[in-house]
């Protein structure tokens, strides 16, 4: 084999890679597509739980002075019920601040 030889077809397999890789790409691309409930499947999104905490302390505050802070031993929180609620079960504590002066 000649090295003119090898050059041409190099420069051959060159313009051919060129030419395919942008072919197969515009064929293999716009195919990928996600089905959501298969996503929602995989990752639970589709589910509406509940917020459980314990030992939870929420402050209270107006106007950058705290107002009350309450404790709670168990905290759940429900957005997703109808109607909405938060139960603060087993034991519930209230410290109520007054600024007077």
């Amino acid at each position: 084999m000649r090295i003119q030889d090898f050059i041409n077809s190099t420069s051959y397999i060159k313009s051919l890679t060129w030419m395919l890789i942008p072919g197969t790409l515009f064929f293999i691309l716009p195919s990928c597509t996600n089905n959501p409930d298969e996503i929602r499947a995989l990752t639970g999104g589709g589910q509406k739980t509940m917020d459980h905490a314990e030992q939870v302390t929420i402050i209270y505050s107006k106007e950058g002075k705290i107002k009350m802070k309450l404790y709670a031993k168990d905290f759940v929180k429900n957005d997703y019920a109808k109607p909405p609620y938060i139960d603060m079960n087993n034991s519930i504590r209230a410290e109520f601040y007054n600024y007077s002066g």
